[in-house]
């Protein structure tokens, strides 16, 4: 799977991805994930998902999101904006939502990129109140 993984700022790390998802590369990319996120200070996460196949999608997010790993990893995002070019990426990444119940999870189109990260920057109190 063609993926990167950027610290964009102490309160932001944007993941991009693409194609296919190969599950031999996720300890690779959680840890990436792990070294550049904190979990007393919990920041935002933007992914990036285009052109995504559905059989491997599905495959890796069923099996990590019963692994310890994910669950660590959830307390370290506050918040998560994926953003997809696909209909059934954004439907899959809403049903995973349930699975992060510590953690406001929102789906954009891919053009809508500003609009999420507008999201991710406002404090909890300002998304209650908007």
């Amino acid at each position: 799977m063609p993926y990167t993984i950027e610290a964009e700022t102490n309160d932001l790390t944007t993941i991009d991805a693409q194609g296919d998802l190969n599950p031999e590369a996720m300890p690779e990319a959680v840890d990436q994930l792990m070294e550049q996120t904190d979990a007393e200070d919990p920041g935002s996460l933007l992914v990036r998902l285009q052109h995504m196949d559905l059989g491997t999608l599905h495959t890796v997010a069923s099996d990590w999101s019963r692994k310890a790993e994910f669950f660590a990893l959830q307390k370290r995002f506050g918040k998560v904006a994926v953003l997809t070019d696909q209909p059934w990426v954004r439907q899959s990444a809403k049903m995973q939502a349930v699975a992060l119940p510590d953690t406001e999870l929102k789906v954009y189109d891919l053009a809508d990129e500003a609009d999420a990260r507008v999201w991710l920057e406002k404090a909890p109190a300002e998304t209650e109140a908007a």
